[in-house]
């Protein structure tokens, strides 16, 4: 039986897309962290992540190529697009200056921004950035890459609080989504509600999320995972290969990703595209950071790294009589589970999680392979990308042994942009200049 496309646009649909997303924001940032909720709250938010891709794989199905990037050659017109999309972050202006007011000194939060800025001065001082930092009770070997401190020169040059620039990126990220949004919108509630899924998952972390702004530079990264997004949903190839490099040279998250897209991008793209994308992912991460750094001290990622695994022991052994370890408050991950079930010492069980995380990761990667093979005809394979670039880092997350809140506004800004795309395929479906047609059954 084939379904109908009509010109009633689906209020319903968006409004349910809509609501599974907020349930995701609500689980993150509102749930405290009881006993119960915290063995609860990770099947909960596990099942709302899956819930998205698997709305926008069906979509696809169904729809196939109907909605594609729209080009745009008026350039006033872009650039209101750009500005309505930035406006969304920048309307929290207010709200962030009162945080950053309130909490001046980082430090005292965290070490995220003492950890940056130490690589940051050291490095603006010609000293190699990746020594041990001494702190008054403890010792921390630096791992962030460049990407995630190079860009405190800006604040520093222009006399403004480094965590600034986590903002001001975030708001061009923002700027850039929003063109690809109203390019492509055919209902304008729709796209109202599209544009602003990205600042609903900001305004809930600084609304909500009490310290995680201020401690961190999170939205920086939230805008660079936001630019590869949108250049994978305008099928930008530039977009998409600065979207890469900023994500590559930040944080090791996606790193599974990387060998999906290759294959995709091989298989659907003349090879000298391929040579041309990944020669320019290699030149910058020699330049940015093997070269200059990594051949420097080759230990010093490794003592990073190992530094970071030794933490996650430190945090699985602090239970101290409690139900569980501080670390787990929340329960936004199956950490508890993991620490609950799997036998032996704690070191053990943190390997264990890092086996069934990397496990996953192959797991997913095999399937997203062998999925889009079977699909290839019905789906774009940028499109494609850009839901397992969201659902590679679902599993990260929900399967790493340690983690902190805030990673997960990045996640969030993922999940928002997935859920624009599939209030953006209702609206080409259903909008006022759709054409009557017949599309095919989801076959999943």
């Amino acid at each position: 039986m084939a379904l109908s496309v009509n010109k009633k646009y689906d209020y319903l649909g968006a409004l349910l897309i809509l609501f599974v997303f907020l349930v995701q924001v609500f689980l993150v940032f509102v749930v405290t962290g009881n006993e119960a909720e915290v063995l609860i709250n990770p099947f909960l938010l596990f099942a709302a992540a899956l819930i998205i891709p698997v709305w926008y794989l069906r979509l696809h199905l169904q729809a196939g190529n109907i909605l594609q990037p729209r080009p745009e050659k008026n350039k006033f017109r872009t650039l209101l697009y750009f500005i309505a999309g930035m406006a969304t972050i920048l309307a929290s202006y207010e709200e962030v200056r009162k945080l950053f007011v309130h909490y001046p000194d980082p430090a005292k939060l965290s070490d995220v921004m003492p950890h940056m800025e130490v690589i940051y001065d050291r490095f603006m001082h010609h000293q190699y950035p990746y020594t041990p930092i001494h702190f008054p009770s403890y010792t921390l070997y630096p791992v962030y890459m460049p990407l995630h401190w190079l860009p405190l020169y800006i604040p520093r040059h222009i006399g403004i609080d480094d965590r600034w620039i986590g903002f001001i990126f975030l708001a061009i990220a923002s700027g850039i989504f929003g063109i690809y949004i109203l390019r492509n919108t055919r209902n304008w509630l729709g796209g109202f509600i599209a544009i602003v899924l990205p600042s609903v998952a900001f305004w809930a972390f600084i609304m909500l999320g009490n310290i995680e702004m201020p401690a961190s530079l999170e939205p920086l990264i939230a805008a660079y995972y936001l630019v590869l997004a949108t250049g994978l949903a305008m099928r930008n190839l530039p977009l998409v290969v600065t979207g890469i490099v900023l994500c590559l040279l930040s944080r090791y998250t996606f790193v599974f990703w990387l060998p999906l897209f290759a294959v995709l991008l091989w298989k659907n793209l003349p090879i000298k595209k391929s040579v041309m994308v990944w020669g320019i992912v290699l030149i910058c991460f020699l330049l940015l950071y093997f070269i200059p750094f990594y051949l420097k001290d080759p230990k010093a990622l490794a003592d990073g790294l190992a530094y970071y695994n030794n933490c996650a022991i430190d945090a699985w052994s602090s239970a101290n009589g409690h139900a569980f370890p501080n670390t787990f408050n929340g329960g936004l991950n199956f950490g508890p589970h993991m620490w609950l079930w799997f036998p032996g010492s704690v070191a053990h069980r943190v390997l264990l999680s890092r086996i069934v995380q990397t496990g996953s990761m192959i797991v997913l990667l095999v399937w997203g392979l062998l999925w889009y093979n079977k699909h290839k005809s019905r789906i774009n394979f940028y499109d494609f990308s850009l839901v397992m670039l969201y659902l590679f880092l679902t599993f990260f997350f929900m399967f790493t042994a340690q983690l902190f809140k805030y990673y997960l506004l990045t996640w969030l800004v993922l999940s928002a942009v997935i859920c624009a795309k599939v209030i953006l395929l209702k609206s080409a479906q259903y909008g006022k200049d759709s054409k009557q047609e017949d599309i095919p059954d989801l076959i999943l």
